[in-house]
Parts: C-alpha cells; structure tokens; sequence
C-alpha cells in the first residue's frame, strides 16, 4: 500500500469555541481532521484551519441532540504547520476533541468519501458503530476516522483498523484499504457515541487506450 500515517495527535478543549493541537507536519505532507463536540446551545458545524493559512476541504458533517461531529482534509498543503485548529459554528460549547493525522503518499492524493453519525444509543457487538460504507474508486486507498463515548464507556477500534491514542473513552483510527468499506468502532453498548471518518485514495489516471493504426500501401505509378 502507498499511504503512509507520519504522526497522529488529539486534544480535549474545554469551555471554549476554539482550540488547537500542536502537531508538525511538513509541507507537501496531506493534514486529516476529525472534530467530535459536546454542544448544549446549538449545533452548528465548526471549520478547521491551521497555523500556516492552509486550506480545508470539509467532509461530512451531523448533528443529534447536544453534539456535532465532523471531519475535514488539507491535501499537498503547501505550507509546513506546527499546529491545527477547530472553532465551533455555535458559540457556547462544552466541550470538543480534535483528531489530526499526517498523512503522505506515493501518488497523489484525492479525497474519496467521508461519514459522521451521532448516536444515542450504541449497539454493544464488534463493529457495531459504524459509518456508511465510504466509497472509493481505487484499490489503494487510507481509511481514518475517530469515535467518542460520551458516556466514558469504552470503545476499541474496529476489525482491521489500528487504534491511534491509548483512551478508551475516545480513540482515533485507521487502516490501509483496497475496497469500499465502513470504519467501524466497537463500544460497551447503550450510550452516547459520535463517529466521523474520511477516505482517502491514490488519484488514478485510469489505463492508456491507444489506436494502432497500420501502414497503408503507398501506390505504384508505371
């Protein structure tokens, strides 16, 4: 597989409508982000930016009762970061966890699909929290997503995915991927859990067709 996860990093912001996590990622390097927040005023999707002005394509974003949950991508940036920031759409929040991971590739990078889901009651089987399944064109593809408890149960990462941090009330993920697919969490069942992931693939050119086309016979004049 091509893709590659440089560094990962996530941050619990508190009582404020903005907050960064520090993380270095070099230019030419693609920035994934995922925002899960706890909002008792309004839910309102948030944006991502970062310290060096780079640009952010959202991804999915939805709401339930009190929470927002969402992701976003900053593909090639051009610029080196040595930070990443969400600021909610609605002043007023509890509190948010932001997700970043740094991502590279032998080949250009393309968004392919993303998902979030906010539930309010998660079912307690393997894989049993899941986005839809994220569409992808190419068979070389990175899947990554986080996932909240908001209830401090438990969640651990789904079938095939590697766990990113080490909470287990909160934990991001991600794997290599050849084919579509959902990105999945397990939790203990009955509480509060928000989802958001993102694919990414390899940006095909598709395969060459060309046209043969045969020497004619020149004409011979007497």
């Amino acid at each position: 597989m091509s893709f590659t996860e440089n560094n990962f990093a996530e941050v619990l912001i508190g009582g404020a409508d903005s907050g960064s996590v520090t993380i270095s990622i070099p230019a030419g390097h693609s920035i994934g982000c995922v925002a899960l927040e706890r909002n008792f005023v309004g839910q309102v999707a948030g944006t991502f930016s970062d310290s060096a002005g780079n640009s952010y394509t959202p991804g999915t974003f939805t709401t339930i009762p009190n929470h927002v949950q969402g992701c976003g991508c900053s593909l090639a940036i051009p610029n080196a970061v040595t930070s990443v920031t969400y600021t909610t759409g609605t002043p007023g929040t509890d509190a948010f966890f932001l997700y970043v991971w740094d991502i590279t590739a032998t080949g250009i990078i393309s968004l392919a699909d993303s998902d979030a889901v906010g539930y309010i009651s998660s079912p307690a089987t393997t894989d049993g929290v899941t986005t839809k399944s994220l569409s992808v064109t190419s068979s070389d593809a990175f899947f990554f997503g986080a996932g909240k408890d908001w209830s401090s149960g438990n969640l651990s990462a789904g079938t095939g995915f590697t766990q990113d941090p080490v909470d287990v009330s909160n934990l991001g993920e991600h794997k290599a991927a050849t084919s579509s697919g959902p990105v999945t969490f397990t939790s203990v069942g009955g509480n509060t859990v928000s989802i958001a992931a993102m694919a990414l693939q390899l940006a095909g050119t598709g395969p060459t067709i060309g046209i043969l086309i045969s020497p004619q016979p020149r004409p011979v004049y007497f």
